[in-house]
């Protein structure tokens, strides 16, 4: 899905220093994400014209500890499945 991607060839990227990361999930997952607090809506999601970001584009908090890691990893899984 074109709607997948904040570019042409990226559904995720980390920021360094402080590894939260920018991801695309379905907007239902998106939406889940941002109310069970793991994430916060991209401010640009949904917009349109040539600032056009994916509706389901969001930060995702950096994990503390290997619990919160293994929930990061299952929201990236989850933006690899709505992205294939």
């Amino acid at each position: 899905s074109p709607t997948a991607f904040s570019t042409p060839y990226e559904f995720v990227h980390v920021h360094a220093g402080e590894s939260s990361m920018h991801l695309i999930l379905a907007p239902l997952d998106a939406a889940e994400a941002v109310e069970k607090g793991w994430a916060v809506r991209f401010p640009l999601a949904g917009c349109g014209g040539w600032l056009w970001q994916p509706e389901g584009r969001v930060l995702v908090y950096a994990p503390r500890d290997e619990g919160e890691l293994k929930v990061v990893e299952e929201l990236v899984r989850a933006g690899w499945e709505y992205l294939t």
